[in-house]
């Protein structure tokens, strides 16, 4: 998984701050949510960690495999 971060108003400068492969470790079930958990670098500066968490809900899930099934359909995606 690629965790690229940059500015959302201007053109600028992109930064990678994760690229490592989804484990299992990474994905809980909290309640109705699947979560994402990972420790990746911070926009600014090097050498501190921080903790990403994407919460994500059944609906969020269902557009993910919704657009992938569509992509698998031969449509692209944009």
């Amino acid at each position: 998984m690629l965790v690229d971060v940059g500015p959302a108003k201007r053109v600028g400068n992109r930064k990678n701050i994760y690229d490592r492969p989804l484990r299992e470790e990474d994905v809980a079930k909290r309640d109705e949510l699947t979560v994402l958990t990972i420790c990746a670098d911070g926009i600014h500066g090097a050498g501190s960690l921080y903790r990403y968490e994407l919460q994500l809900s059944q609906s969020d899930l269902a557009v993910l495999m919704a657009t992938v099934n569509k992509a698998d359909d031969g449509c692209q995606l944009s």
